[in-house]
């Protein structure tokens, strides 16, 4: 899977901005990066839809093969009885080849990914035919020339590994392996937590089995959310031991005041035989920095069938959250640039879209023939001038529809309607007929660089144009549509 049609599969709301790409080195470097870091936002969102496990390790490897642009990709992946190292390597692309797979001993010297996953670290080979930490003779023999190999581990343990080739000569740079690990730490993650997960529903052996071999926050409440077993992350992470918890309710321990409502009322939930979706809600050490766990619950039943216990099973997604957040602050950059401006009229204009055709895209609301102007930007819409974030005159034509009662609106509820500017956290159209909604559903872009994004009607102005009586809406981003 490329990393186009895997960010189509997540939806439009996943969509990448268009790239500008010029001539220069250092903006080809810089769209690399952009890149990159587009993949990496999508790649969180394919992790956030509960995809199968399987599927997700083929769509990581395809995914950093094609954005490094490497030949072959590789797959291993590791059970705990496994006595030999299982490694299946794909052409990257559409191609119908048969995976090759080699089987190897965990001997570090006979193998890379052996010599991977014995270290636990990356290893880097620009040349593997001149290779001195160990012999690969089946690469070597497949045609391989440069490699990298990522090794999947948890708590000092592999699970997995992920390989990169190449079969003509390539000096991957620091940027390259970077971003690599940082995709394999999301699916290393992915795959601690959805282990986590069926061995909570098996409901057997709780605790001494997960616990100490998961990277997992595990704490066991009795039905008055009280405190009962924490293991060895949940000590590590608070910092407390369980008899210094005193049988308190987890939430007057762990849990920040702004989300204590929250808690309380998911964990009223599950006690009601409702099984509550996942949630992420901070976490509360008694020393040092919060951190941003995504839980999942889960009940133990007595042999009358009654609820014993709840367990709380947390992954820390701190790091993920601020890679993600990064991630979201590049896209943001990139739509706003001049370039992808400039890029994104040529496109509406060929497409019968942009500024040129208003007339004819206009929405039905407006009165045949007539024309919507756009000069000057969307000044104060209630008397105020200043703004925290800097706004682009943004002169297209773009779909909307109202959000009623919290649902969201179907393809054919949205209509076109002329837009005025733009910014990071917000923008401005006009309407011909007075807003009654609060909500709203934003179309921007086109084809496979729509995105899709709900937005709040902070202010409305009414204008006089040509004694046609408009509405200036300006409205504050406060998502995305879907993952």
């Amino acid at each position: 899977m490329s990393p186009q049609q895997f960010e189509t599969q997540l939806g439009t709301d996943a969509q990448t901005p268009v790239i500008v790409k010029t001539s220069s080195d250092s903006q080809d470097a810089q769209d690399l990066r952009a890149r990159k870091d587009a993949v990496l936002l999508a790649f969180g969102r394919r992790i956030a839809s509960h995809p199968r496990i399987p599927q997700l390790i083929r769509d990581a490897v395809s995914i950093v093969a094609e954005t490094l642009d490497v030949d072959l990709g590789g797959i291993v992946e590791l059970g705990e009885q496994d006595e030999a190292i299982r490694l299946a390597i794909s052409p990257v692309g559409d191609s119908e080849d048969e995976p090759v797979s080699f089987e190897y001993s965990h001997d570090p010297f006979e193998s890379m990914v052996g010599y991977a996953i014995d270290s636990g670290l990356t290893v880097v080979s620009n040349d593997l035919n001149s290779e001195t930490r160990f012999c690969d003779k089946p690469l070597i023999e497949q045609g391989v020339v440069s490699a990298v190999m990522i090794p999947l581990v948890q708590r000092h343990q592999a699970i997995g590994a992920v390989g990169l080739y190449c079969t003509s000569k390539r000096d991957f740079s620091s940027e390259d392996t970077l971003f690599a690990e940082t995709i394999c730490l999301l699916l290393t993650a992915t795959i601690v937590r959805s282990r986590a997960e069926t061995a909570l529903k098996r409901q057997s052996k709780y605790g001494e089995l997960i616990a100490e071999t998961l990277d997992a926050c595990i704490i066991e409440l009795d039905r008055t959310g009280r405190m009962i077993r924490i293991n060895r992350s949940a000590q590590e992470w608070g910092g407390y031991q369980l008899d210094e918890l005193g049988n308190r309710p987890f939430w007057n321990v762990f849990v920040v005041p702004k989300e204590l409502e929250l808690v309380r009322g998911l964990f009223r939930t599950v006690l009601s035989d409702t099984s509550p979706p996942p949630f992420e809600s901070w976490f509360k050490p008694k020393n040092g920095p919060e951190k941003r766990i995504s839980w999942s619950l889960a009940v133990q039943h007595d042999d009358t069938g009654q609820i014993r216990s709840v367990i709380m099973m947390g992954i820390d997604i701190t790091k993920q959250l601020q890679a993600e957040k990064k991630a979201e602050q590049a896209e943001t950059a990139l739509v706003t640039t001049r370039e992808e401006n400039a890029e994104l009229r040529e496109r509406l204009a060929t497409s019968s879209v942009g500024q040129s055709k208003k007339t004819s895209n206009a929405p039905a609301s407006m009165t045949a023939g007539s024309e919507m102007p756009f000069e000057g930007s969307s000044e104060d819409l209630q008397g105020q001038t200043a703004r925290p974030a800097k706004r682009r005159a943004f002169p297209y034509m773009q779909r909307i529809a109202p959000i009623v009662e919290g649902r969201m609106p179907t393809e054919d509820e949205f209509h076109v309607v002329p837009f005025r500017d733009i910014s990071s956290t917000g923008v401005s159209f006009l309407v011909t007929q007075e807003p009654t909604f609060k909500k709203v559903a934003i179309e921007l872009g086109q084809g496979r660089h729509t995105t899709h994004l709900v937005a709040e009607v902070a202010r409305i102005k009414r204008i006089e144009h040509e004694n046609t009586t408009a509405y200036l809406v300006g409205c504050k981003f406060t998502g995305r549509v879907g993952g």
